[in-house]
């Protein structure tokens, strides 16, 4: 992260208009502990683009860091619904749902990130045990 900060400072200024670079220097921001800054640009990037997918996944792990797993179902949920092939959208989700002790539907979420990602053996084992889950 430490690394990705400057070079992609150095891009947004070289494409000011691109709107995929100031997305992830936002998330390279929050992610090195610059939450204003990163606030800043975030609220630019959704102004011109309010359902980001980037950003919106950026601000639900926020929101899960703190604890507010409604909040983070909320921006998963815009995320999903314009990109439902999402699969990282899907597994964090299926997390968030957990935390909301709404273990069908996450149960549902991983499920569809399985369909998505068939060889991964880490979202079949942890279907396997949430479904064992009593």
């Amino acid at each position: 992260v430490d690394e990705a900060v400057p070079l992609l400072r150095e891009l947004a200024g070289a494409y000011p208009t691109e709107i995929e670079v100031r997305a992830w220097l936002a998330v390279a921001l929050r992610r090195a502990g610059l939450k204003e800054e990163s606030a800043r640009l975030f609220q630019q990037v959704l102004e011109e683009q309010p359902k980001h997918p980037v950003v919106l996944m950026e601000q639900a792990r926020a929101a899960g860091e703190e604890e507010h797993w409604d909040e983070a179902r909320q921006h998963l949920r815009q995320v999903l619904a314009d990109h439902p092939r999402n699969e990282q959208a899907w597994l964090l989700l299926s997390n968030t749902l957990i935390r909301l002790d709404q273990r069908e539907a996450a149960v549902t979420a991983l499920r569809q990130a399985q369909r998505l990602l068939p060889d991964s053996s880490r979202i079949g084992q942890a279907l396997l045990a949430l479904e064992q889950r009593p």
